[in-house]
């Protein structure tokens, strides 16, 4: 694996979750929020959390702690959600975002590059 195939894995994803949450600010309607509460937060929480278990299993514990810390904090934004606290899911899918670069370099310096 490559440093280049390495950026490509993660491209955008923080700047996606960025996006996301000013979406959110601006106003989820209803089908969206609740897609979202019901669904796509809890499917994408259970994959970082995939994500942490197999980053342990082949070598990576720094990724794999940083994976568990992001399946945290998405978790968490489904509860703000279902509870229509939009501020506070907004703020941590904001933090959520940050985290993607130390998971890229975690990464590629699990696999020596």
């Amino acid at each position: 694996m490559t440093t280049e195939n390495i950026g490509l894995i993660h491209l955008g994803a923080g700047a996606a979750v960025e996006r996301l949450a000013a979406y959110m600010l601006a106003g989820l309607d209803d089908r969206t929020r609740g897609h979202l509460a019901g669904f796509a937060v809890r499917v994408g929480t259970r994959r970082l959390s995939d994500a942490s278990l197999w980053l342990a299993e082949v070598g990576a514990p720094d990724a794999a702690e940083i994976a568990d810390f992001q399946a945290r904090l998405l978790g968490s934004v489904q509860y703000s959600l279902v509870a229509g606290e939009t501020q506070t899911a907004a703020a941590t899918l904001r933090q959520l975002a940050a985290t993607y670069d130390d998971l890229r370099a975690a990464v590629a310096a699990a696999c020596g590059i």
